[in-house]
């Protein structure tokens, strides 16, 4: 989940920067797909609508296109998935967006109600999967397509998963039974964190809940 290649980045709007934002994806992909050459790991690539420099700041966005020598050697282990979108794996469905989602940030009077973190990140899940819709914080200003709009950021159920990465600490909750995750920032000064599953599909087949099924874990960096 993006940004890859980050916009923010201030190193990038310098003098010293002297390739392309294409060529720096390209690249970072080449790297990735080498490193996983000759294993069985499949690649789930979705843009940052606001951050990725190589794509085009439309909400939803497209998935990324990426270079032909790079789609050879991963095959059908590679997956360009749009954000936000709704992927299966293995009969888990996830939801997942790179873009802020408006769950994130609530206005300061909402959030003052809460003296604890754990009710406020309680609310905040749970208000996430009742209004049915990952569209961001910060949209931009013309969707690139309404249709897409609305097929793409809509729920129309809660699914085992919503990753949804977030400038907020990352957390896991569960709120009736789909597990709500931030992973936090990857990259933050000197540290970040990652989500990390570990999930059994032998204990799915009979386990009432998705979070009954493995582990769930932020990792710090």
């Amino acid at each position: 989940m993006g940004p890859f290649v980050d916009r923010r980045n201030v190193f990038m709007h310098g003098a010293e920067f002297d390739t392309t934002y294409e060529a720096l994806m390209s690249q970072l992909m080449r790297n990735i797909s080498i490193a996983l050459e000759g294993c069985r790991t499949e690649l789930i690539i979705q843009p940052a609508t606001s951050r990725d420099a190589c794509c085009i700041n439309v909400f939803p966005t497209a998935p990324f296109k990426i270079s032909p020598d790079v789609v050879k050697i991963l095959g059908k282990r590679l997956h360009l998935v749009s954000d936000p979108c709704i992927i299966k794996v293995s009969g888990v469905e996830i939801a997942l967006t790179s873009s802020e989602v408006a769950i994130f940030k609530f206005n300061i009077f909402n959030i003052l109600l809460f003296s604890s973190s754990y009710l406020r990140i309680t609310r905040l899940s749970s208000h996430l999967l009742s209004q049915r819709s990952l569209y961001p914080l910060s949209p931009t200003s013309v969707p690139s397509s309404l249709e897409a709009l609305h097929r793409l950021c809509r729920l129309r159920s809660a699914p085992h998963m919503i990753i949804a990465p977030s400038i907020m600490a990352g957390f896991i909750k569960t709120i009736n039974g789909c597990v709500v995750a931030n992973p936090g920032p990857l990259s933050r000064g000197g540290s970040g964190s990652f989500l990390h599953c570990d999930i059994s599909m032998s204990v799915l087949q009979d386990a009432e809940l998705f979070s009954e099924c493995g582990s769930f874990q932020v990792v710090k960096i």
